[in-house]
């Protein structure tokens, strides 16, 4: 999937390596609950971990069963065996280097963009392949089936759901070279700037730490702490309130000590970083982010709570040009090379995880195809134009009115009437 260039910014002048296309691969986990009837079937053991351990199975089996997809080189409709891990233990899968070619029944699937798949029974030099998008709906559409269509295999015992608490996580890298720190800085600089327009694009559930508690007593707020889906703004507050009170916001053994970390690393060299530092709009963020020097510096800000964020850093290493040797996870330390995004919620419905996948490469390519000033000048832009809005931010990314994607989310772009706002269909 390809951004088209924003007319109203000029490319000139971007370094090599801003000039050299990327090489997107993406990464999809898929959280859903399966409930179980045990009065159709019984449970083989009562105890906690039995019952996850036959759910995780229950999955697998529907996984295994045959699936339809069109080749996306012939057209042609094919049967095909999704390419699975085996059921390991959780210890021995996080150790598997390869375990990401392949989908997984734990919390993490990723699939690979071209999937070679199955011999054209026509055509014995032609294998199909299918894309990212086919793979993907045909696991919905097998999953569906098995637990939640009338007759299927599995559903007078199981239905399978999502609530509140599943979420949808898209990982999206750049081959073995990880990305250039400027694109990442300009995917968190859109991504903060455009929390309120992205918000429109998502569950009530999923749009978190506006309501968070300021002040001296904020580490121990309930608010924060059970704030699931914290935005990046939203941890500006923290930040402030550790700089103000000289703590660390980041803690742990891997973590440096509180004049170590960003941005109070650079406050003797640039004290005029202080005062972003102590403040809580937009330009003062975008300003942290901009002075940023490198990867760790932008992890900093954050601080280590990755798993309350809405867009994770934490599994990206240093931009290598020549990529990361598969094999050297001494360096690499297990990180998988991608920016993860956790604001979706969960969902079994193929068109919202493809529409919000498209959403996600357009904002890569974007911010792979122009330079921090550019970005960062845009972003200021937009928190003073009060006409900026959704349907205006999924156009800056380059996708057309007449693609699937922005009618999926007509309903958030205002142009619908009376329709109900994208937010609202999830109350």
């Amino acid at each position: 999937m390809q951004s088209s260039q924003h007319a109203s910014l000029s490319e000139e002048g971007f370094p090599d390596e801003r000039m050299e296309k990327l090489d997107m691969t993406l990464g999809v986990e898929i959280e859903c609950l399966l409930v179980q009837d045990p009065q159709v079937e019984a449970l083989p053991d009562d105890s906690p971990i039995a019952k996850v351990t036959h759910g995780r199975n229950i999955i697998f089996e529907a996984l295994t069963q045959p699936m339809q997809a069109k080749c996306s080189a012939c057209g042609s409709l094919h049967t095909f065996f999704l390419p699975l891990n085996p059921i390991f233990d959780p210890g021995l899968h996080h150790s598997n280097s390869r375990r990401y070619e392949k989908w997984s029944v734990i919390t993490d699937a990723t699939p690979e963009r071209a999937l070679r798949t199955t011999l054209d029974d026509r055509d014995f030099n032609h294998t199909h392949e299918i894309s990212c998008d086919e793979e993907t709906t045909a696991i919905f559409t097998v999953l569906n089936a098995y637990f939640n269509m009338p007759h299927g295999q599995r559903s007078n015992s199981y239905r399978l759901i999502v609530n509140e608490q599943c979420g949808l996580h898209v990982h999206v890298g750049n081959g073995r070279k990880s990305f250039p720190f400027r694109t990442i800085k300009n995917v968190v600089t859109m991504y903060t700037a455009n929390e309120e327009q992205i918000d429109g694009l998502h569950a009530v559930s999923r749009v978190g730490g506006r309501t968070l508690i300021s002040g001296k007593f904020l580490g121990v707020t309930p608010s924060w702490k059970h704030s699931y889906n914290k935005p990046w703004s939203a941890h500006s507050v923290d930040l402030e309130h550790a700089v103000r009170n000289g703590k660390a916001k980041i803690w742990g053994p891997s973590f440096p000590p509180a004049g170590q970390q960003y941005p109070n690393v650079l406050f003797d060299e640039r004290p005029e970083l202080k005062r972003p530092a102590l403040s809580n709009d937009l330009p003062s963020q975008l300003e942290l982010i901009y002075e940023a020097e490198n990867l760790a510096h932008l992890k900093h800000l954050p601080e280590n709570e990755y798993l309350h964020i809405t867009v994770k850093l934490e599994n990206l290493a240093s931009y290598e040009p020549h990529g990361y040797d598969q094999n050297n996870s001494d360096h690499l330390r297990g990180k998988n090379l991608t920016v993860e995004f956790r604001q979706h919620v969960g969902t079994l419905e193929p068109g919202e995880v493809l529409s919000w996948i498209d959403v996600l490469l357009h904002l890569l390519q974007f911010a792979h195809k122009h330079t921090e000033e550019q970005v960062r000048a845009l972003c200021l832009d937009i928190w003073t134009s009060p006409n900026h809005d959704t349907p205006r931010l999924l156009k800056l990314l380059g996708l057309k009115e007449s693609s699937s994607t922005f009618e999926h989310y007509q309903p958030a772009t205002g142009d619908s009437g009376s329709t109900p706002s994208w937010a609202e269909l999830y109350l």
